[in-house]
């Protein structure tokens, strides 16, 4: 498992057990960005969860080339996400869950 976090919320999850590995969300302009997402689609992940409706974090999940991507309902850009999570653990599904 690998989590995309802000610089400053890393050590929250430094010594978790269900964490592999941390990558930092870097600020900035596009250059940073659309590094951190190419970085993301070489690792072939099998599913993507955004924990945030930001269009940023909506964007690196989808960026990160997995086929099951899954977001909260009101998220910004959801087109770009598989699953949406209606609240309660609900899920909305617009593909295949396998």
């Amino acid at each position: 498992i690998c989590a995309v976090l802000r610089p400053a919320l890393g050590a929250l999850l430094e010594s978790s057990p269900f964490v592999d590995e941390i990558l930092a969300r870097p600020r900035g302009g596009l250059s940073k960005q659309t590094a951190l997402m190419l970085q993301l689609r070489q690792r072939h992940f099998d599913i993507a969860v955004s924990f945030s409706p930001s269009r940023n974090s909506v964007m690196l999940a989808w960026s990160s080339g997995a086929a099951t991507r899954v977001g909260p309902e009101n998220a910004r850009m959801d087109a770009l996400l598989t699953h949406r999570v209606l609240g309660e653990g609900a899920f909305e599904t617009y593909g295949e869950m396998t």
